[in-house]
């Protein structure tokens, strides 16, 4: 069987659509200036036409390296990428934005806004940012706040934070703030030292860029505590980075550390097979680890035909593999040792080579949620022509009509 197109999506249901490469701000953790120069605009006629091409998404973020709340035309491609049906989510610094681009960005579907808070002390958010102010942040911040008070639609707000040997310490007071405003998740990102940063060589990581033990224990006891005094504040770590070291097995596990001999990757934060990014350029990527590595072009190309090209699919096949260095070395993956397949597929340790799209980890209930649309496969069996499938529908907290 072709496991590698049985997997893929028909078209992409996570996007990642990168409106601006600029940004004002200069943070210190920040590649995007030394791979991205200046930066541009993603053309708006190029981006009216992606989203015309896409079908069904699920998820529609509109940023990656740069700052996309700066785009002139915010509300109108937060509006088109509304229309599609898919969640609409922006990641943002938030300070430098105009009040009333914001205003006209949540109006027009905004489903989710992340706000990039790393500090809330004044100096420091100056010496980390190199833009704008602490005061700017809270005047934004409480804008959002204060739509969403007075909206009746679905929206998230929540917070994101670069974990530093400099600001860890912030960590309570982000979390205390967050509690006090009813922002329910604030996820934490371990520094990444991919490339050169601004910072100069990053006191958090070794030689091989794994995380320093004294700054991966710091990390683990500032998490602990925020966990343990703000549990209204779900703390989401962003990459596998604080995991505990486990053996392989038949079954997916986070692995952030080099893939061992005999396993696959089973899934990652950014999957080749329903995921893509989309650059203000026009280029098309696998996702951040690899954005060095182009796969088509939307100047030149449909996304169809890129999704479904010749070098999305080698990349599919190295990156299952382990075949590419950047997704063997990468924190946010999880892995597994293929094993034969299997006739029964049952709801726990279901066989993660069969488990094609779709479904929802083990939560070790016995029970293996899918979302909406979901696919497996079972090898064909001489002399069976019965199909026996035992499963329920997810409760719902609204009674049915």
């Amino acid at each position: 069987m072709d496991l590698i197109s049985a997997r893929t999506a028909p078209m992409p249901r996570v996007l990642w659509i990168e409106l601006s490469s600029r940004c004002p701000f200069d943070c210190i953790f920040c590649t995007r200036a030394s791979l991205r120069g200046a930066g541009e605009l993603l053309d708006l006629a190029l981006y009216r036409r992606l989203i015309g091409e896409l079908e069904r998404p699920q998820i529609i973020r509109l940023n990656y390296a740069g700052e996309s709340g700066h785009y002139p035309q915010l509300a109108e491609a937060v509006a088109l990428a509304a229309a599609t049906g898919a969640d609409v989510e922006l990641v943002s610094a938030l300070a430098s934005l105009k009040p009333g681009r914001l205003q006209a960005a949540l109006d027009a579907g905004l489903t989710r806004l992340t706000v990039s808070l790393h500090t809330l002390d004044a100096g420091e958010f100056d010496a980390i940012y190199r833009f704008s102010s602490l005061a700017a942040m809270h005047q934004r911040l409480q804008q959002v706040l204060d739509w969403r008070r007075n909206s009746d639609r679905r929206f998230l707000l929540d917070l994101a934070f670069v974990a530093m040997q400099r600001n860890l310490a912030q960590l309570p007071a982000i979390a205390a703030f967050a509690a006090e405003h009813g922002i329910e998740v604030l996820a934490v990102h371990p520094l990444i030292g991919r490339d050169p940063l601004p910072l100069g060589t990053a006191a958090e990581h070794t030689a091989s860029g794994t995380l320093h033990q004294e700054f991966r224990t710091r990390l683990e006891d500032a998490v602990a505590e925020v966990r343990q005094r703000w549990p209204q504040v779900a703390i989401q770590l962003s990459s596998h980075e604080l995991s505990a070291h486990t053996n392989l097995s038949a079954h997916p596990q986070a692995w952030p550390w080099p893939m061992p001999d005999g396993a696959v990757i089973s899934t990652c934060d950014q999957s080749p097979f329903d995921s893509v990014h989309v650059l203000a350029d026009g280029r098309v990527i696998a996702c951040e680890v690899t954005e060095k590595v182009a796969l088509g072009d939307l100047r030149r190309q449909s996304l169809r035909d890129i999704w479904h090209g010749p070098a999305y699919r080698v990349f599919r096949e190295r990156h299952r593999a382990g075949a590419e260095s950047a997704c063997r070395n990468c924190v946010y993956k999880s892995v597994h040792r293929p094993q034969p397949a299997s006739v029964r597929i049952e709801g726990r340790q279901a066989p993660a080579e069969q488990l094609l799209s779709g479904w929802h980890g083990d939560d070790g209930s016995g029970v293996r949620w899918s979302s909406a649309e979901a696919t497996l496969w079972l090898p064909r069996v001489a002399g069976h022509r019965r199909l026996h499938l035992h499963g329920m529908v997810a409760p719902t907290a609204t009674p049915a009509p």
